[in-house]
């Protein structure tokens, strides 16, 4: 037959499986080590169906003396052999003899003793026992590649042949009859041939296994069959672990939903929460009739009517044209004093007139009225040129004076005129005093309602301060609010990217369960196949066989059971 490594080339051509790819790259869809595991079930198939031939002899001698075991309270110590004939024990600790059920108990199917705490042995000490081998029962538990046992020869070099009817239950041959006589212990030294169905060997690499060559092409139907049942397998359980991975998003959704409640929660908490504290700072600054908002508008109210009354005395004021009034007054003070001051400067200028006419002022050549009456002094009593020189002198000083009471008239003209203009100016002063008065008033009056409007100002200014701590502290809430909702809302993305990653391994989840389907589908109806011609190529050989001559009864052939064609994979 095929070795291991050509099996998995043939199987990995019908698979469309790249050759040479599946072991070292890992981009194959069939590792080796996987292929290799199909090739082992196959032959362990074809070991049920048609196992090898083998026998095996037992050489019997029953009686074992002073088997060494350490005695361990309540723990049973597994003896050198199995089964052990009933009542032949002898168990002892150095000369000491014990007895069953007492001191010890056996398992004489197991082959192994227990030594019972409440007996007479020492524990964990060194024992012996003595026993006989059973002489109608067999360990067959060193044939590791047994399947099932066709017969058993018994006693070998007997002609002709006999053989022994017989049971097998855990790994035990028991011996009933044989040649129609009555069950019977087996004679000391007796040998004994046992005629078994083994496993096959698995092929390696190199080397190949040992079912028949006429079933290659069935192992590689087989490998195949195992292989693309265990691909729908790989599928579905790649469909499950993706679904799975979406219960186990999912299962985030929860935690993810109940933080954004926690959240949302921490929005209305009751007394603690933003809205609640929103709430109680907006109640302090708008409460009706006390609250700092209301008695800033009282204060607001209050100075609208201060600033009405205020503009009221001043529009009052305006509308007399006090100033006005005022400023013509001072005007024409201001004019009455400018003709005031040229009145005096011309009666200044008359007064200087009248000076020259009756004074003598140095270095001035005309002569005044002094100098003509020293200059008639002078004549008088004295020899004059003309008649009465010194009358005449006398007249000229008349004349001097009398043009200098002419100017001193003109001064007083202008005095008088002065006076008359420094009286007009004292009227208007008082007229000017009266109207700056009556502005005074109007102005004060309108001063006092401006400084109570600066009171109800900043009697407002401070409630409005108030006001603007409560307004504060509802920004800080709302603020924290804002944060609540932010992380709510981060917690709802959350649970929106968690429903789409959910949705994505759902989908390769449904696409992994359509390829597994389809697969299985496929494995199931190759399975039936291999399957089939397994059988009939058995039935075939079995036929074929048993057109020779055989030394066993019919009834000892192998019969393949058809029903095993039922074991398919679902």
């Amino acid at each position: 037959m095929a070795n291991r490594s050509l099996m998995r080339t043939a199987a990995r051509l019908e698979l469309g499986d790249p050759i040479g790819h599946a072991a070292s790259s890992g981009i194959g869809i069939f590792t080796d080590e996987e292929l290799n595991r199909m090739v082992d079930v196959v032959t362990a198939d074809i070991s049920r169906v048609l196992p090898q031939t083998k026998y095996h002899e037992i050489t019997v001698d029953f009686l074992v003396v002073d088997e060494a075991w350490t005695s361990d309270s309540g723990v049973a110590v597994t003896l050198g052999n199995k089964p052990i004939e009933f009542g032949t024990e002898t168990v002892k600790q150095s000369t000491t003899t014990f007895v069953r059920d007492t001191d010890y108990t056996m398992n004489y199917g197991a082959g192994t003793v227990t030594m019972l705490a409440a007996g007479a042995m020492a524990d964990s000490t060194a024992s012996t026992i003595s026993y006989t081998k059973s002489r109608i029962g067999y360990d067959l538990s060193a044939l590791t590649d047994l399947v099932r046992v066709r017969k058993v020869e018994w006693h070998i070099g007997n002609i002709p042949q006999e053989t022994a009817d017989f049971d097998w239950w855990d790994e035990i041959l028991w011996l009933r009859a044989r040649g129609g006589r009555s069950q019977e212990r087996s004679a000391d030294k007796a040998h004994i041939r046992v005629y078994y169905g083994a496993e096959h060997v698995a092929p390696t690499d190199s080397v190949d296994g040992t079912f028949p060559r006429f079933l290659d092409d069935v192992m590689i139907k087989g490998v195949i069959a195992y292989a693309l049942m265990m691909a729908s397998r790989r599928f579905i359980w790649g469909s499950s672990e993706e679904a799975e991975s979406a219960a186990s998003i999912l299962f985030d959704i929860g935690l993810a939903r109940f933080k954004a409640q926690v959240a949302l929660d921490s929005l209305t908490t009751t007394t603690t929460g933003p809205h609640d504290k929103i709430a109680t700072a907006l109640a302090v600054p708008v409460v009706a009739a006390t609250g700092p908002i209301a008695l800033a508008q009282v204060a607001l109210d209050a100075l609208d009517n201060n600033l009405a009354e205020a503009k009221a005395s001043i529009a009052n004021a305006q509308s007399r044209d006090l100033l006005g009034q005022a400023d013509t007054a001072l005007t024409k003070i201001a004019g009455r004093a400018d003709q005031s001051s040229g009145a005096l400067l011309d009666a200044e200028v008359q007064w200087s007139n009248q000076r020259l006419w009756i004074e003598t002022d140095a270095g001035v050549v005309r002569p005044d009225m002094q100098e003509f009456i020293e200059l008639g002094d002078g004549l008088i009593n004295a020899v004059n040129l003309g008649a009465e020189a010194a009358e005449l002198f006398r007249r000229y000083a008349l004349v001097a004076r009398d043009a200098g009471q002419q100017y001193a008239d003109r001064r007083r003209d202008f005095l008088t005129e002065s006076e008359r203009f420094l009286g007009e100016a004292t009227a208007l002063i008082t007229e000017a005093t009266g109207l700056a008065a009556i502005m005074n008033t109007q102005y004060s009056e309108a001063t006092g309602f401006i400084q109570v409007d600066e009171i109800l100002l900043r009697e407002a200014e401070l409630r409005l301060s108030q006001a603007n701590i409560s307004f504060q502290e509802v920004d800080r809430w709302l603020a924290k609010g804002q944060l609540f909702t932010q992380e709510a809302e981060g917690w709802i993305s959350e649970v929106g990217a968690i429903l789409a990653q959910s949705d994505r391994h759902m989908s390769v989840s449904r696409h992994q369960k359509e390829l597994g389907d389809a697969l299985l589908l496929d494995a199931r109806e190759r399975h039936r196949d291999y399957w089939d011609t397994l059988l009939a190529r058995v039935q075939g050989a079995r036929r074929r066989a048993q057109s020779s001559t055989k030394q066993y009864a019919s009834d000892d052939t192998d019969v393949v059971d058809d029903s095993v064609s039922a074991i398919l994979p679902t």
